[in-house]
């Protein structure tokens, strides 16, 4: 079982702001580490295991159990909010000639139920991406899959839930998917697959049920033909410290006839297992990555986190089961995996781990086993000094993810650099808008760093999708390993609520979510000013102008009118006196910079007409529930509107004569014009309070 631990918003936070050059990978060290931890207060959480240590029985037909902008292009949408239980899965591959296909687990519902659920597919044919998909590629409901490039084609793994489906199309770009004969063989769900180039090998390991006991590996020589080795149970069990199975947090790779699988939840070590001739039974090295002293723990109310012996429950440094692996051409292995700590002591209410904790794991293959780095990744987003003081209070979503997690990565082999992708909550994002409300959840980023000297040193963060402070939730990034025409191809869902309606801590309501695809290139992981745009629509009459911001990547502006009025809205509207040309200039602000555009806007402005000014009445003001609009005299066939301080309109007639009333029930207090005009265009105005 696990709870929920906050940490508290000051005392403890060291910085990393954007301005730095870079941000060292120091060596791991606990002391210092675990200091820069230590003023943290528990408060319970749901259980993510059963009290005797197997995991939860579940539906795997709607799973969730767990280890632990402008900018992007909306290719489609899911209702399916969970796009995987922890670590980074292969969703996007991008080709030499600029063609690009992305997967995704998707649902054209939010019921709860999603009976279509499965891989739904897209491909860009290096200009334009398909239609929004509106079906999956496997004829059974399924899920958590991935793509991959497979002979000149392209391959689906994902599962049934309860057995693993292959399916392969014809060509890049096609849909016309079927399943190979393998397709059902591996016994198993949430895969993890490979496909080396060059060769008809399939790879496969995942968890044996949606209760695991087992890994099971397997792997096809001949295309999906047949299986080589079929449902290899790999040693991860009680002999090397794991007590229960958990999904989704695992990854294979492989290297000629070296394969590499690496495993570890949040009350296990993080290990890797290499085999060197190509996976058969018995050939398996197990060797720990991170080692955390786990020695079978279940999170069982017969357990304390004690890894000492000493009696003593200890907060254990381990993972949080979102891993991302790559291996690049060099036949180096990168591993990231976001920092945890776990705790557990108490017996009766089972463990515990932090959400506020931040920063990443990172080890290569060139560094010693459990010698692995610590990279701090916290941004202080406003920066007052306190990079918590605007986070939300409720940080216990996607059910274990810490501050800084999700990690997706990519090598760009022609320069040895290594980018990497993580999400970050963003300071007063809330919806409360108080950020102290127990309720309240900030919205994260996918933010960006790159190393050009192996891992040792790592740029200053950067906000790659720059849309929570739009209310917009960018998470579970997937990234192609390889930097493909000069750009990180990445697709990452997006949406309007932090969290998912699968959450056991305060889930959210289902809905919607886009799936956005971006290549990100290099300009995009340093420090970019906004871009500067805006249009402009008058009414031709009275002088008022509605001005629609278009400016990408800003979150505060600066409005000048040319007039001597000024804005810090973000789409003001402004009344002219006169008519003239006007120079209106508006200036976008982000984080790292800032862009100014200027527009000359010609304004006419109508001629009050005097008589009809001086006949108008209008009363009474302050109004609540209506409001009349009389003239005195004969002026011919008249018109009256109302409309807000942003130049929307709110009420008009059809024409009246005398006097005509303005229902104000569905109006909101607030100061509003009342415009009366007749057909040749002289008018004249009044401000009005409404009051509720």
């Amino acid at each position: 079982m696990r709870k929920l631990i906050l940490t508290l918003a000051t005392g403890f936070i060291t910085l990393s702001m954007f301005a730095q050059s870079s941000i060292t990978a120091t060596p791991h060290n606990r002391a210092e580490l675990l200091a820069k931890f230590k003023n943290a207060k528990a408060v319970h959480y749901n259980p993510s295991l059963k009290n005797d240590g197997t995991g939860i029985p579940v539906n795997t037909e709607s799973f969730y159990f767990k280890s632990g902008s402008r900018t992007g292009e909306t290719i489609g949408s899911t209702g399916y909010p969970l796009q995987t239980n922890s670590a980074a899965m292969d969703r996007v591959i991008a080709y030499p000639d600029g063609d690009v296909s992305a997967i995704w687990t998707g649902s054209t519902v939010a019921d709860g139920v999603w009976s279509d659920r499965g891989m739904f597919y897209n491909h860009n044919d290096g200009a334009t991406w398909g239609a929004a998909p509106t079906a999956r590629v496997e004829t059974a409901r399924s899920g958590f899959g991935s793509i991959y490039e497979f002979d000149g084609r392209e391959l689906v793994a994902s599962h049934d839930g309860a057995n693993v489906g292959v399916y392969a199309n014809s060509a890049v770009g096609a849909t016309d998917w079927a399943a190979l004969a393998i397709s059902g063989g591996h016994i198993g769900l949430w895969p993890r697959a490979v496909c080396p180039a060059g060769t008809d090998d399939i790879y496969i390991v995942s968890p044996n049920s949606g209760t695991p006991t087992a890994v099971n590996f397997s792997r096809s020589d001949d295309g999906g033909a047949t299986f080589a080795i079929q449902n290899q149970v790999l040693p991860i069990d009680a002999t090397m410290g794991v007590g229960a199975i958990s999904a989704d947090c695992y990854q294979i790779a492989v290297d000629g006839s070296t394969i590499y699988i690496l495993y570890g939840s949040s009350w296990t070590d993080l290990y890797l297992l290499t085999s060197t001739e190509n996976g058969a039974e018995g050939t398996w090295t197990v060797q720990s990555i991170i080692e955390t002293g786990f020695d079978n723990y279940q999170g069982d109310a017969d357990q304390i986190s004690d890894v000492t012996g000493d009696g003593i429950a200890d907060t254990v440094e381990t993972t949080d089961g979102f891993h991302e692996m790559i291996l690049d051409d060099a036949g180096i292995l990168h591993v990231w995996s976001g920092y945890y700590l776990l705790l557990d002591d108490d017996v009766a209410e089972g463990w515990s781990y932090f959400p506020s904790i931040y920063g990443m794991w990172y080890w290569n293959s060139t560094m010693a086993m459990g010698e692995p780095t610590w990279i701090d990744l916290l941004v202080d987003w406003d920066d007052d000094g306190d990079p918590f003081l605007g986070i939300g209070a409720d940080l216990g979503m996607y059910d274990g993810v810490t501050f800084t997690s999700m990690p997706a990565a990519a090598v760009d082999y022609t320069i040895g650099r290594i980018y990497l992708t993580y999400t970050h909550p963003i300071e007063y994002t809330d919806l409360y808008e108080d950020p102290l409300n127990e309720a309240a959840q900030s919205f994260r980023d996918v933010f960006g760093t790159y190393s050009d000297d192996g891992g040792a040193t790592w740029s200053a963060p950067i906000n790659m999708t720059y849309t929570a402070h739009e209310s917009q939730e960018s998470t579970f990034p997937n990234a192609y390993a390889r930097i493909v025409g000069d750009c990180m191809h990445v697709l990452w869902m997006q949406d309007e609520d932090p969290g998912t309606s699968l959450d056991t801590n305060a889930p959210d309501a289902p809905g919607m979510s886009n799936m956005q695809y971006k290549c990100f290139d290099e300009a995009r992981f340093n420090p970019y000013p906004p871009t500067a745009e805006y249009d402009y629509t008058p009414d031709g009459v009275t002088g008022l102008v509605n001005f629609s911001n278009l400016s990408v990547d800003a979150d505060s502006y600066s409005w000048d009118f040319g007039d001597g009025g000024s804005s810090t809205l973000e789409n003001p509207a402004h009344v002219y006196a006169a008519s003239n040309s006007y120079n209106v200039c508006l200036i976008a602000n982000n984080k790292y910079d800032s862009d100014n555009t200027c527009k000359t806007i010609s304004i006419n402005v109508a001629v009050v007409d005097y008589a009809l000014d001086k006949a108008l009445t209008v009363y009474p003001t302050p109004a609540s529930s209506n409001v009349t609009v009389e003239v005195n005299g004969n002026f011919g066939t008249l018109f009256a509107e109302m409309y807000n301080a942003l130049g929307e309109k709110m009420i008009s007639t059809t024409s009246f004569n005398g006097s005509v009333n303005f229902d104000l029930s569905e109006v909101a207090a607030g100061n509003y014009i009342v415009k009366v005009f007749n057909q040749d265009g002289a008018f004249t105005s009044r401000q009005i309070t409404v009051s509720k």
